[in-house]
């Protein structure tokens, strides 16, 4: 949430530290198709907080995870910020 009750523009979840090592986890607890990713920024008075790139992952026993491939290549997704 943001600073306040009302603010409508300042809340996001955000990685505790702004590096390449941080991920959100989705536990979709049953079989379950995923159709894409959408991705939304934060900007704030106090703070603008953006994802530029990422990998998806996935794993059904949440120990082994595969990430998803083009060809032989990891699949990485760059954002540009508009």
């Amino acid at each position: 949430a943001g600073l306040y009750d009302d603010d409508l523009y300042d809340g996001a979840w955000c990685a505790g530290r702004n590096d390449p090592l941080q991920w959100l986890e989705v536990d979709a607890r049953r079989l379950t198709k995923f159709t894409g990713v959408i991705t939304q920024g934060r900007s704030s008075l106090w703070s603008s907080d953006w994802v530029t790139s990422y990998k998806v992952l996935v794993s059904n026993d949440s120990h082994t995870w595969v990430t998803l491939k083009n060809g032989s290549q990891d699949l990485v997704s760059s954002l540009l910020r508009s």
